[in-house]
């Protein structure tokens, strides 16, 4: 912080502009810093003045916006794109050996419904990771590979 003179809560908050809940929230984020001094009532927040301008440049730069589609993107069909989500997912599920229920289900093409009703009846390679009333099963890509 330099020398010169500290702004308290109250000024910051008027040179920035927002309110006092905003600067508290700058402050946790990591972009301003306090130095905490005594105070009549206490401790007290003072910032540099220098920051608070510069934190008040950054929150008026408008951003410049980003466009998402690219020139290779821009041509893609749906059909190739599902494919190649399909594709990625694939080799997603491949490299893990316990799915979870959606992810079993898209990798062996059986019904979600159906897994889980063989899986509460024990009749497939999957275990309950949930616990008291709440099921998370987890199936094995082994196991649902012999169903498939």
């Amino acid at each position: 912080m330099s020398s010169a003179k500290l702004l308290n809560k109250r000024e910051a908050c008027e040179l920035l502009g927002k309110s006092q809940r905003s600067l508290s929230d700058y402050m946790n984020r990591g972009r301003l810093s306090a130095k905490y001094v005594s105070g009549p009532t206490g401790r007290q927040a003072m910032f540099d003045p220098e920051e608070v301008t510069r934190l008040k440049t950054e929150i008026d730069t408008p951003l410049e916006p980003v466009t998402a589609v690219t020139k290779s993107s821009a041509n893609l069909t749906l059909a190739d794109f599902l494919s190649r989500s399909v594709q990625s997912n694939a080799q997603t599920h491949a490299a893990r050996p316990w799915l979870t229920l959606s992810e079993a289900s898209d990798w062996s093409g059986l019904p979600a419904q159906w897994l889980l009703r063989q899986a509460r009846q024990l009749a497939v390679g999957a275990i309950n990771v949930g616990s008291g009333k709440r099921e998370f099963w987890r199936f094995n890509r082994d196991a649902l590979a012999k169903e498939r």
